[in-house]
């Protein structure tokens, strides 16, 4: 191509006016997008006509176009794009990752092994830090301040939250673990199930299972609900209720059973997982 000139100034402006369109026709439906999630302005989420024009939004982003033309150097323009652009792949990559591993309804067609992924986004931040150490630093600032600024807002979207998958399945990793060393373990560590009822009811006998437990076992209380109309205890008789902000210490649980004693004999034998199956009773 170099040895015909003109093949290059048209490749440059071919790749210039695929950048520009795609920029200026994406980017403002983007943030639409954005603002009616209520992540951004509500001003921007207008659209108009019969297509939903992100006029409003097309707006913001011909400033800042305007403002990359103003700057007049294309050093400074490629620092700051290529931040931005590399940073974006690596989220893509790191929750493709997260994705892959912890969501069960995540099943593209194309699938992608999840090494890869993890690779992907390591790359991309270790180029990011290679070619500009400072604009990296500031990427990461704004990106930061956009996730506290979601997180404060407490956001929620339909989609749901990754990190609940990810919880799932560290417990499932950490559960699958437990039962294979359980015949090693070395340390006995306090699996209680209490019976105190509420807090208030006697709450000498939760500060007495957090002291065993030291806060690194688990405690689970349970309130026992008297009811002759039940004949026996069913998923819908067992409700999980927060006791109060004091609960985080310890799981709660409400039940209602015929037999208050016969409930007492059965919930040891059911309850718990292998690996952490209750292995003391605490009760008055």
């Amino acid at each position: 191509m170099s040895l015909f000139p003109p093949l290059v100034i048209a490749g440059i402006w071919g790749a210039t006016l695929s950048s520009a369109f795609g920029s200026i026709l994406g980017a403002p439906r983007i943030l639409q997008a954005a603002s009616a999630d209520k992540i951004t302005p509500k001003f921007f989420s207008k659209g108009h006509g019969k297509e939903n024009e992100p006029r409003n939004a097309l707006l913001l982003s011909f400033v800042i176009a305007e403002a990359g033309i103003l700057i007049g150097e294309l050093d400074i323009i490629a620092r700051i794009v290529s931040m931005f652009f590399i940073t974006t792949y690596g989220f893509l990559n790191l929750s493709c990752f997260f994705e892959s591993w912890a969501s069960p309804d995540f099943r593209p067609d194309f699938k992608v092994p999840k090494a890869a992924s993890i690779i992907g986004s390591v790359t991309a931040f270790f180029i990011m830090i290679q070619l500009d150490f400072v604009a990296f630093i500031g990427a990461t600032i704004i990106f930061g301040l956009v996730f506290f600024l979601i997180k404060r807002r407490e956001l929620k979207l339909d989609t749901g939250d990754a990190w609940n998958g990810v919880w799932n399945m560290l417990v499932k990793t950490g559960l699958n673990r437990l039962k294979k060393d359980s015949e090693n373990q070395r340390n006995w560590l306090p699996n209680l199930i209490l019976f105190s009822g509420r807090q208030h009811v006697r709450p000498h006998l939760i500060e007495l299972a957090n002291w065993i437990a030291a806060k690194r076992g688990i405690i689970s209380n349970f309130n026992l609900v008297e009811n002759k109309d039940i004949k026996s205890i069913s998923a819908k008789s067992i409700n999980e209720i927060s006791d109060s902000d004091d609960s985080k210490d310890y799981f709660f649980r409400e039940i209602e059973c015929n037999d208050m004693y016969e409930c007492m004999e059965i919930i040891p034998k059911l309850y718990g997982f292998t690996g952490i199956e209750p292995n003391t009773i605490l009760l008055g």
